[in-house]
């Protein structure tokens, strides 16, 4: 009896492991892959929908507008405010509407320059105000760092 139960356990640890047919099944795709994680929907499906801000350059109305209430100073909600006040939201649409700045660059309009090099170049000390070398206190010829 013992070693049937033996026998049992030992089979019931190691069958797991040596078979290749409890291998978990691959989630259907539209490819044959053996990705662990496949793409399920094809790419098509998800790639040709653009986003509302990207394609207009603007937020949407409604996130806008709770972005102007919540955070007046942010990014989002001062583009709402310009393109509302502009009107581009009062008709389905509105075409998009980029900025063009046509101003010269700030460092083409300031002559600056370079920066001025105020710090003043070493002089030389004169040979009375020269430090003097520190000598060993053993300088013997031949005398080296082991007392030898």
């Amino acid at each position: 009896m013992r070693i049937s139960a033996k026998l049992a356990c030992c089979l019931f640890f190691a069958l797991p492991a040596s078979a290749h047919w409890m291998v978990a099944a691959e989630r259907p795709t539209m490819k044959v892959t053996r990705d662990p994680r496949p793409d399920i929907l094809a790419h098509p499906l998800y790639d040709s929908y653009t986003e509302y801000r990207r394609r207009y350059n603007r937020p949407r109305f409604v996130s806008g507008w709770v972005a102007s209430k919540i955070a007046p100073s942010s990014q989002e909600a001062m583009v709402w405010r310009e393109n509302y006040a502009a009107g581009r939201y009062d008709r389905k649409h509105m075409p998009p509407m980029f900025k063009r700045y046509y101003a010269p660059k700030p460092w083409e309009v300031l002559l600056t320059g370079p920066r001025a090099d105020f710090a003043e170049p070493p002089q030389a000390l004169p040979p009375s105000a020269a430090p003097e070398p520190i000598e060993a206190a053993d300088q013997t010829p031949g005398a080296s760092r082991t007392g030898q």
